[in-house]
């Protein structure tokens, strides 16, 4: 989160459900001060038509438009008269992920949240092309929070208590601590470093990436280099009095093991990044983050990773298959 200006972008789709990521907003927004700025969101997709649905009157599509707008306006001034920070509403037409990234492109935002798990719209459409090119094509970060039957009843200071942060790679390592500090409160939040190994060895060129041949390093070593790698992570944080633990898990399915993670250590909030290199990464762009969101019962922060330059040497092996 930058420390002026701060632009908290919501998707809303016109659901309750889909207004359940504002509190989260709100929360966030109030960290920056009069600074923090909260913009309600909502693109009317005109292209969006049911299977076999007649072609739709431009004159509905332009009164669905304007009605949204209006409650969306409404809805903005009652959260400014309650919360006293700027809130504002737009409503955008085009394809909906498309539109939504380019608008929070231009507004130079800070964060995009939404929610999962919705009836309608934009929700409805979440684990179809729309969630999955938000989430692998913006360049904003994007904080996905769950709705259901484990939904949290109320958002309060700590936002959040434990924040877990599945790292293979030390740039991103670095980057993905510093977003998540940016989302704890001094003194209250917790913070667990976790790798994942895989047992089995990775082989040798040509059947593996070049980058990442191991050959001599069995599971004990890996685990010895990830946990290395880790305390050197956490150092300066906890030297800045953050309370970070690390942790090293042997596993051959990444996606399992950082949910079981998750369920044990009662963590509260996944900040994982996407747009990277490498086995694992090429996993985390696809069925890792995807499995992860799918099986977590807690919100998501997903950033796409600054840094990309490929296998570090001390992370080299600590790879998992992605399931």
């Amino acid at each position: 989160m930058s420390d002026s200006n701060a632009t908290i972008i919501v998707a809303l789709d016109g659901s309750e459900l889909a207004e359940r990521a504002l509190p989260f907003a709100i929360s966030i927004a109030r960290r920056a001060g009069t600074r923090g700025r909260v913009e309600l969101v909502h693109v009317h997709d005109e292209g969006v038509l049911a299977p076999n649905a007649p072609m739709t009157d431009s004159r509905w599509e332009d009164e669905g438009a304007a009605e949204m707008d209006a409650t969306l306006q409404a809805l903005a001034e009652r959260l400014a008269r309650e919360t006293g920070l700027g809130v504002t509403a737009v409503t955008l037409r085009g394809p909906t992920a498309d539109s939504l990234m380019q608008h929070a492109a231009s507004r130079a935002a800070d964060l995009i949240v939404m929610t999962t798990h919705g009836r309608s719209g934009f929700s409805r459409a979440w684990f179809g092309s729309v969630a999955e090119r938000v989430i692998h094509t913006a360049t904003t970060p994007v904080l996905v929070v769950r709705t259901g039957e484990h939904e949290r009843a109320a958002v309060a200071e700590p936002l959040f208590h434990h924040v877990l942060l599945p790292i293979d790679r030390a740039p991103w390592g670095a980057e993905a601590l510093q977003r998540a500090l940016a989302f704890g409160t001094p003194g209250r939040t917790a913070y667990t470093l976790l790798t994942v190994v895989s047992p089995i060895p990775v082989l040798p060129p040509p059947f593996s990436d070049p980058g990442v041949f191991v050959a001599q390093d069995g599971p004990a070593r890996r685990t010895a280099r990830a946990n290395e790698l880790l305390e050197r992570l956490a150092a300066p944080a906890r030297s800045a009095g953050a309370a970070i633990n690390v942790r090293v898990v042997t596993d051959g399915r990444t996606a399992p093991a950082i949910l079981e993670v998750v369920s044990e250590s009662g963590a509260d909030l996944i900040v994982l990044p996407t747009h990277q290199r490498g086995p694992f990464s090429r996993g985390l762009l696809g069925s890792v983050v995807d499995k992860v969101m799918r099986g977590a019962t807690v919100p998501l922060l997903l950033f796409r990773a600054a840094h990309t330059s490929a296998n570090p040497p001390e992370m080299r092996g600590a790879e998992g298959d992605g399931a």
